[in-house]
């Protein structure tokens, strides 16, 4: 029984160093960060995290106009880029965009809120 025992918390402190290294495999590091969208009227940052997207209207000076929009967030590989899983509140998947990242720049579509070119900040 004793052994038993001691297989199973082996087992277990293996799987909890296991897991946060699987995690940051899949994270997408080079989409995270501060972007911004620049456009006629007026530009938009975006702050990529590993399970959300902030959305915030901007002055000139880049002081936010408004409260951040929160979309949660599920990244997957997908060929060249990543795949950006739109998710509900309830954690289930309400469309799915893309990102990639080329020469500095961020091309980002997202279900229902279309294309955005975005410059790093």
């Amino acid at each position: 029984m004793r052994n038993v025992l001691l297989l199973c918390w082996g087992l277990m402190a293996g799987l909890a160093v296991a897991a946060p290294s699987a995690l940051a495999a899949d994270t997408p590091m080079q989409l995270m960060g501060r972007w911004v969208e620049r456009g006629i009227s007026g530009s938009i940052r975006w702050d990529l995290g590993p399970d959300s997207i902030a959305v915030t209207p901007i002055d000139a000076q880049g002081r936010p106009m408004a409260e951040p929009q929160r979309l949660d967030v599920l990244y997957q590989r997908s060929g060249d880029g990543w795949a950006v899983v739109v998710r509900a509140p309830d954690g289930r998947a309400m469309g799915e965009g893309r990102a990639e990242v080329r020469d500095g720049r961020m091309m980002l579509l997202l279900p229902g809120i279309g294309s955005h070119e975005l410059q790093r900040q």
